[in-house]
Parts: C-alpha cells; sequence; structure tokens
C-alpha cells in the first residue's frame, strides 16, 4: 500500500519552479525564466560586470591577455559552446569548470539552488524535466548526475576559498555544534519495529560542529561527524585556520569542555571564554542564528542522511551560498564573503554558473589543482 502524498509535498514536486520563497531568496521561476535576469542568454546579451562569464584563462600556460575567441563547437545541449585560442601557446580550450558535463547553464543553476532550498533528488529532476519541456528541450537528470554537479560545484569553491585573499579579519570566533538525527533503520523496517524496542538502539544523531566569525558573519568551516567529541571542534578549528589564514584573539563558545579542549589542542595562547545558557544566554547568539538559517535551507532535521558523506557535502553547499551568494541583513545586504573582502564581483542576481566561473578563472589564472 502506498502512502498517500499531502498537498504540499505534491505542490513542491510538481510544480517547484513556480513557487515563491521568502524575501532572503529569489523565486526560482526568475532565475530559471527565460527572460530572467539569469537566464542563459546572458553572454549573448548583457553580460554580468566586468564579463565574469568571458575571462577565459589558458589551461596551459595560465595567461588571461592573450587568450581570444576561436569559433565555436556545437554540442547536442548545450548549443554552441564559445572556443578560446592562446596566442601565447596556441592553445585551444573550451572554458568551462564543468569537464564532461553537456548540460547547459542553467541547469547547473537549477540543481543547485534547488538542492540548497532542501529539494531531493527526484524532485529536482522533476522539476528540470518540466522546465526543459517548456523550452522545448528534452534533459532527464539521474540522481548521479545531480551529486556529481554538486560535488564539481562544492570542489572549485573550496579550492578558490583555499586561495583567495581576504582584506578583513576578525577578532572573535564562535564555536559551536547542533545535532542531526539519523536512523538506523531502514523506512521499511521503521513501520514493522517492535514498539519495545529501545530508541537508543534505533536512532542517532550526526553532529555538525560549525566555526564562525563575529564581526564578519563568514561561516569558517562545518564539520560533520557520527560522534560528539573535542576532536571534532579540534578539526573544524584547524580547517577554520586554514581557510581565514589568520588566528583569532578571542574564542567563544557554550559550556561544552569539548570546544574548550579541541580549541585549546590548536591555540595554545589565545582567550578562550566558555559561557553555559544559565550564565549568559545571549553568548553565542550570531551561531545559533546560524544554525537556525542552515535549518531553514537544505540541512533540515530530517532523518533522511543515509550516509555522512552526504550530509558534509550538503553542508560545504549550504556553507558557500550562505558566505557568497545569500544577502545578510545586519551586512547591509551583502554576504559575508563580500563583507570580509573576499575579491570576487558579486551583485544581486548572481547566479551559480557565474560564481564557479569567476572561481575556474581564477584558479586556472594561478595554476592551482582543482
Amino acid at each position: 500500500m502506498t502512502k498517500r502524498r499531502s498537498r504540499r509535498t505534491k505542490h513542491l514536486w510538481e510544480k517547484p519552479l513556480r513557487m515563491k520563497l521568502n524575501a532572503r531568496n529569489a523565486s526560482l521561476a526568475n532565475f530559471l525564466s527565460p527572460d530572467g535576469p539569469n537566464c542563459e542568454n546572458r553572454s549573448k546579451g548583457a553580460p554580468l560586470q566586468d564579463s565574469i562569464a568571458e575571462r577565459a584563462v589558458c589551461p596551459d600556460c595560465g595567461t588571461m591577455n592573450e587568450v581570444i575567441k576561436r569559433g565555436y563547437r556545437n554540442t547536442k545541449y548545450r548549443g554552441q559552446v564559445q572556443r578560446y585560442q592562446c596566442k601565447a601557446c596556441r592553445k585551444r580550450f573550451v572554458h568551462s569548470p564543468y569537464t564532461r558535463m553537456r548540460w547547459p547553464d542553467w541547469v547547473v543553476d537549477a540543481v543547485l539552488d534547488l538542492k540548497v532550498n532542501g529539494l531531493r533528488d527526484s524532485q529536482i529532476a522533476k522539476a528540470v524535466a518540466n522546465e526543459a519541456k517548456r523550452r522545448n528541450e528534452e534533459i532527464r537528470l539521474s540522481p548521479k548526475s545531480i551529486i556529481n554537479t554538486v560535488r564539481r560545484a562544492v570542489r572549485v569553491m573550496l579550492e578558490f576559498e583555499r586561495y583567495a585573499s581576504r582584506k578583513e579579519k576578525a577578532a572573535t570566533w564562535l564555536i559551536d555544534d547542533t545535532p542531526q538525527p539519523w536512523s538506523r533503520r531502514s523506512p521499511s523496517s521503521q513501520n514493522t519495529a517492535n514498539s519495545n524496542t529501545n530508541l537508543e538502539d534505533e536512532y542517532f544523531f550526526f553532529w555538525i560542529t560549525n566555526v564562525l566569525e563575529e564581526e564578519n558573519r563568514y561561516w569558517l568551516s562545518g564539520v560533520s561527524s557520527d560522534n560528539r567529541a573535542y576532536s571534532n571542534s579540534e578539526m573544524a578549528i584547524k580547517i577554520a585556520l586554514r581557510r581565514a589564514k589568520y588566528g583569532p584573539q578571542v574564542i567563544k563558545c557554550n559550556g561544552y569542555k569539548g570546544h574548550v579542549k579541541g580549541a585549546r589542542q590548536v591555540f595554545k595562547h589565545v582567550e578562550i571564554i566558555a559561557k553555559s545558557k544559565k550564565e549568559d544566554y545571549g553568548w553565542i547568539n550570531y551561531i545559533e542564528r546560524l544554525h537556525q538559517t542552515i535549518r531553514s535551507l537544505a540541512i533540515k532535521k530530517r532523518k533522511h542522511f543515509r550516509a555522512l558523506e552526504s550530509l558534509a557535502l550538503l553542508v560545504e553547499l549550504v556553507r558557500i551560498y550562505y558566505n557568497f551568494m545569500r544577502p545578510h541583513e545586519s551586512l547591509n545586504g551583502l554576504p559575508p564573503a563580500k563583507n570580509a573582502g573576499v575579491e570576487y564581483p558579486y551583485q544581486e542576481g548572481l547566479t551559480w554558473s557565474e560564481l564557479i566561473r569567476f572561481a575556474f578563472g581564477f584558479l586556472r589564472k594561478r595554476k592551482r589543482p582543482f
């Protein structure tokens, strides 16, 4: 007997492209519309500022000023793709961060944006198929294609974040963790489980340890693990230190001793202040607000994460969206990365494809691996 789909769930998977999101996120129909500001025809008509999509960098010698356009390449799904040639080394290439990917840019934008907003792979595939049908195209995505798209985007952005320079520094870091429910049993076995079964044997939690800059609201790291230990806090601090390229003066945390021990393993002489909610209820309000934000996006409190790797990948995708694309009200409408001084061309309506192409060109110019 199949479960009856609720009206809200049916609305999400049948018409996700016409949903109206809240004021923080642009509507899905806006960025997928062929007449919208984020359509794929941007390169034909009005390009983004400084022509982000046209900043091709030679993959061999790393030059950008000597690159010229050299015809087109006809593809089945992406149509005519611009080809380039380097006048210095005579290398001909296609400037694209998605190696061996045949889907057009609007599909990449749809997959990543729908994934950030919490839709499942089957819902994303259905939404993309409906939009492709409206565009008189035939595109069918598999769950593997969706996961590969997310992995490639996260891989490029993590390397860009690693090598990109920052101008603003924060004196105070916040560290805290949040639980993510997970079920040992499959959904079919949960329905037939004995009512006398101990809940501790049936359910447990993943833990997401986050580090946040207090002044810039920059989300430095998010470490997913299957237990709660000081080693997770230590790893989160190490990753944050590598990305920030500097150390803090003060680290704030709650009363959990694992955060204090993990931070002390990395910083021997940094002041670490731990206060419980009974001592000061609003001591780490900013990172608690971060947890509320990520719960409103893809990392909802559901028991649908079957593997730790899938949760870790989604945490990184939400973190990149939070830092580089999501406007922050307390930062005058700027994302935390722009407020922290990361040099990248942000403007309202920035799409995933434009952001990833800029990061791709940045890494190629400096001959960084990705």
